[in-house]
């Protein structure tokens, strides 16, 4: 009898372990193939080698690959493919040239995300830089392209051929597991399950989650000096951590932040803005120009922002007729991103 039960306490014993070992080798799997899959290395900056004149509604190919990793982006039609789903940022900068006017779209599938227009009126050449982060699913299709309501799009290259370009980074995969140390020691099968599991857990709730919003001011506004601008469209929220009804992003959690901010400044008109984290004005950007012009002013920072901080845009104490342009759509708008949790 004694016997017996011996024998079925061993089998039990041998099939739990065949239970432990064989969970032991599928979270170990979950776990390789995250640090196999993580986030890819997806980006692209082209340029185009020589000056040229669209039309309207024309996609803007640009010939000249400085950096294309995995060949994603198609110099022959100017038309990027993401390779996976998530959040990229995308920029591009034109070169505005003495009263030519360049307006051009970033379109995803067709769908305009983001606009930017720049006109000078006297003998100058003005770089227009426009900085956005968007979602953009697999197989979506990128491209710059001109707006309907120009016909004739100058884009300058007096010197060299980087004086109009197109850049774009891969920052997030939303269904990314995080690489995980999975080489503890342990004396029992039981143990390293327990640790492994342990590990992963941890490794989903402290990995850098997805923070990041894109803004926009649909209408042109004229707010005084030391006033909050109240980006009012909401393009991309993750999280919802920004109001649209006071202009404030509240920082969800502690880390290094991007933010960029553009604003139109239109002919004989000021805009003089500054970016501030609990009201410490980390950075100033400052526009006029003197004759009938439009160029979008752009700035971008890295800083490090506090859980709970608040962030924002707001007019400077200096000027009180900010003027914030929005011509042809191409309009004020906000931006900011989690790069680095600490």
């Amino acid at each position: 009898m004694l016997y017996i039960l011996a024998l079925v306490r061993i089998v039990e014993e041998e099939t739990e372990v065949k239970t432990l070992k064989e969970r032991l080798d599928n979270l170990t799997e979950t776990v390789e193939k995250g640090r196999k899959h993580g986030i890819p290395t997806v980006m692209f900056f082209v340029r185009l080698s020589s000056a040229t004149t669209l039309n309207k509604n024309s996609i803007v190919k640009f010939d000249h690959v400085i950096t294309d990793t995995g060949n994603n982006f198609n110099p022959g039609d100017g038309i990027f493919v993401a390779p996976v789903s998530g959040i990229y940022l995308f920029s591009w900068t034109t070169l505005a040239y003495t009263s030519k006017y360049v307006d051009t779209e970033l379109r995803v599938d067709n769908v305009i995300v983001a606009s930017s227009y720049g006109y000078i009126g006297t003998s100058s050449n003005i770089p227009v830089t426009k900085v956005i982060l968007c979602q953009v699913k697999k197989g979506d299709h990128v491209w710059i392209q001109t707006s309907r309501h120009i016909t004739e799009n100058y884009f300058n290259n007096p010197y060299d051929s980087r004086k109009y370009d197109n850049i774009s980074l891969y920052i997030k995969n939303q269904n990314t597991i995080r690489q995980i140390d999975t080489k503890k020691k342990s004396k029992t099968l039981k143990e390293r399950l327990d640790n492994l599991t342990e590990t992963v857990e941890k490794g989903r709730t402290h990995g850098n989650p997805t923070v990041m919003f894109f803004v926009r001011l649909t209408a042109a506004t004229t707010p005084n000096k030391n006033s909050i601008v109240k980006f009012d469209q909401v393009i991309t929220d993750t999280g919802n951590n920004f109001n649209p009804g006071d202009g404030i992003f509240v920082a969800p959690v502690s880390g290094i932040y991007l933010f960029s901010w553009t604003t139109l400044a239109h002919s004989s008109k000021y805009v003089d803005t500054e970016l501030r984290v609990d009201n410490v004005i980390v950075a100033s950007s400052y526009g006029y120009i003197g004759t009938a012009s439009y160029i979008p002013v752009t700035k971008v920072v890295l800083c490090q922002v506090k859980k709970g901080d608040h962030v924002w845009i707001q007019t400077s104490r200096h000027t009180t007729e900010n003027y914030f342009d929005n011509t042809a759509d191409s309009r004020s708008s906000f931006t900011g991103m989690l790069v680095v949790k600490n």
